[in-house]
């Protein structure tokens, strides 16, 4: 949000070195926003199955962080 909130205060661009950073603040919003669906959707009530449903959700989150983070590296390019 802050660079965000920078960039439209300076009129300008930002770049930054990791390039995956600007994905992982939606990534992160569209991961709170279905655990909300979900806690919703059990009457706000917490099972067993939650605990892996979130740990699951999780992994996938980090691994897709990593992968936007560390592309070129992965599968080349620029």
């Amino acid at each position: 949000m802050a660079w965000i909130l920078y960039g439209l205060a300076i009129g300008g661009t930002i770049s930054f070195i990791n390039a995956g950073i600007k994905y992982q603040m939606p990534m992160l919003l569209g991961v709170v926003a279905l655990k909300y669906v979900a806690l919703a959707a059990n009457r706000f009530k917490s099972k067993r199955g939650f605990f892996y449903w979130n740990l699951s959700n999780y992994i996938v989150f980090i691994l897709i962080a990593f992968l936007l983070d560390y592309k070129v590296e992965i599968f080349g390019g620029s």
